[in-house]
């Protein structure tokens, strides 16, 4: 347990259940607007709707983001004002920014599943959330060395290199998006191996949003699993991917060890390997990087008769092993 605790109502409380609640109520709130979310999208046509790219046979409510979106910002707002009064100050400015950065996110992909967005447009947004993290903090300004220290990188590397991540995992997780409850899936485990490394290493802030992400996939999970009530639509696959982007920056590159620089590379190794698989293959074949496919890893193993659910859980399984050893690489 962290030793610092907080004063508030004449409660004190520690930060160990400010991050338990944070979770408890993001996945309260998730689960419960879930099926009014539902009820809402059929009634305004909100729909999915089959198409020869995609794998589902009826249309589908596509504003399941709104669900994860609702049951982070209660997190937050329930939450955070009972965190330690001893937290420092560029933890607060940073869970601040991270929690508008993730609002601004889902609001682009929210316009983009109502109305659409050109590929172009929707990732100059993107580079422009990112950018406006860096205001708040949110930025890579160093690495670990080899042997303990930082290796500090000049200002715009800092700026380059922190674009490049954030809207990497924005589209990373938007790409696996594509069978019922993959993307929030693998974010849920995803958040776990974050949370037990900030905790482990004592990082309030990270592990306050890591538990309020794994809260609200949780409770949305069982509603996007296959065969899905709801999607997530890019207002969910945005938002999930900025803040698993961001949570990582807080987390593993925070640290003196060596071998956290790879730590969030591992365990986002899935969606990361597949968007770099996408965009190599389509380099190759001279084809826009935004054209959609179908060779996709989850595609490749659903076509090789692992079905829509096995696939899935196959899929789930090789982010756990990865999120298993970094946690005991980051334990180390």
């Amino acid at each position: 347990m962290h030793p610092y605790s907080c004063y508030n109502s004449a409660v004190i409380i520690t930060p160990g259940y400010a991050v338990t609640l944070a979770g408890l109520v993001a996945f309260i709130v998730s689960l419960i607007t879930s099926p009014a979310i539902i009820r809402f999208a059929k009634n305004r046509g909100v729909m999915d709707k089959p198409d020869a790219r995609k794998t589902h046979l009826k249309p589908v409510p596509t504003l399941g983001g709104t669900a994860v979106f609702a049951g982070l910002i209660a997190a937050v707002f329930v939450c955070f004002p009972f965190l330690p009064d001893k937290m420092r100050p560029d933890e607060i400015y940073a869970v601040m920014g991270i929690s508008l950065g993730a609002a601004l996110s889902f609001i682009i992909g929210l316009f983009d599943d109502l109305f659409g967005l050109k590929p172009a447009r929707k990732f100059l947004f993107q580079v422009l959330i990112a950018a406006g993290g860096i205001l708040f903090g949110i930025k890579i300004g160093f690495l670990s060395a080899l042997g303990g220290g930082f290796v500090y990188l000049p200002d715009i590397l800092t700026v380059l290199l922190t674009i490049l991540w954030v809207t990497a995992l924005m589209n990373a997780v938007n790409l696996i998006d594509g069978l019922d409850g993959l993307a929030s899936g693998i974010t849920s485990i995803a958040s776990v191996a974050f949370l037990v490394l900030a905790l482990s290493q004592g990082q309030i802030a990270a592990a306050f949003l890591s538990a309020a992400v794994l809260g609200s996939t949780l409770g949305f999970l069982p509603y996007n699993f296959h065969p899905a009530k709801i999607f997530l639509g890019d207002a969910g696959s945005l938002m999930l991917g900025y803040l698993l982007a961001t949570i990582s920056i807080l987390g593993p590159f925070k640290t003196t060890t060596a071998l956290t620089v790879m730590l969030p590379i591992l365990i986002l190794g899935l969606p990361l390997f597949d968007t770099s698989w996408a965009i190599l293959r389509r380099t190759v074949a001279r084809r826009k990087i935004s054209e959609a496919d179908h060779n996709h890893v989850h595609h490749q193993l659903e076509k090789h008769g692992l079905g829509h659910r096995g696939t899935v859980l196959v899929l789930y399984g090789v982010a756990a092993i990865l999120a298993i050893i970094a946690i005991l690489l980051g334990r180390k």
